[in-house]
């Protein structure tokens, strides 16, 4: 197991450079240990997300987490059609996270958690 903080964040919205490292290390891990899936986990209150937007509410935080990790499962799945993705988003009740639910996204599709595509560039950034 590999695990890398922000991958799917990168993946969705990093520079080329970032996100080919990203590709490189699937495409090793598939080639090396003939990995089956790939799983993919946010969380929301993310201090990277929080430096980055300024969420009008909870379900808008939501639907951006959802948007980004359906795009790192739309680029892992054009160089790795074969490859399972799975999406989970840890939905944190409390503020130090000791209460918490995870949602387990669907599979790619042209519909969104919430029926509408977010267009991230509307929520103001800082």
């Amino acid at each position: 197991m590999v695990s890398l903080a922000g991958a799917a964040k990168i993946l969705a919205d990093g520079n080329d450079q970032e996100k080919n490292f990203l590709l490189r290390q699937i495409r090793i891990s598939l080639e090396k240990h003939n990995i089956s899936q790939i799983i993919f986990m946010h969380h929301t209150r993310c201090g990277a997300y929080a430096s980055e937007y300024e969420f009008a509410g909870h379900q808008e935080e939501i639907a951006c987490h959802a948007f980004d990790l359906a795009q790192a499962e739309a680029l892992v799945k054009s160089h790795f059609p074969a490859l399972a993705v799975r999406k989970v988003l840890m939905v944190m009740e409390d503020d130090r996270g000791e209460r918490a639910k995870f949602i387990t996204l669907p599979p790619q599709t042209d519909k969104f958690i919430f029926n509408f595509r977010l267009d991230t560039s509307l929520i103001p950034r800082k």
